[in-house]
């Protein structure tokens, strides 16, 4: 089922005071919250860096599966992806990555991943547009990105 708002929403000025943005020292409480919620603590998110230390990707390690996964090259992903592996798992991780992106599959394949199954994808509307979609080397979902 999909929701669209097609009226605007007015909220009372009490509730505005109490959502704000996740300052870092609450992310250990979000992570406690989250766990029963989702099933699984999803602690493990690895960032890498460039020598000049900027952001070149991150991999978030759940219980199962390796996503959202992003890097700006495929050199990046792989580092993320070793130090991934090099955590423990509830069972054999696994990926969703697009069937066109070569190289992640390629380098999946190197690191002992093989393909479980294919899918179609279906959508209604206009197709997403992504600038960069090879950054993408694994969703967190067949249907989320």
């Amino acid at each position: 089922m999909v929701l669209q708002q097609t009226r605007p929403t007015v909220l009372p000025h009490h509730l505005l005071d109490t959502v704000a943005p996740l300052r870092m020292e609450e992310f250990s409480e979000v992570v406690s919250f989250d766990t029963p919620a989702f099933g699984a603590e999803r602690r493990a998110v690895l960032v890498a860096r460039d020598v000049s230390g900027h952001m070149c990707g991150y991999l978030l390690a759940q219980a199962g599966v390796l996503g959202p996964w992003v890097a700006r090259t495929v050199e990046d992903a792989e580092r993320l992806l070793l130090h991934a592996l090099a955590l423990l798992f509830m069972s054999a991780p696994s990926v969703f990555v697009s069937a066109q992106h070569y190289h992640a599959l390629e380098l999946l394949e190197r690191s002992g991943f093989t393909q479980q199954r294919r899918l179609s994808h279906m959508r209604k509307g206009q197709p997403v547009q992504r600038s960069r979609r090879e950054m993408l080397y694994g969703q967190t979902s067949l249907g989320l990105g």
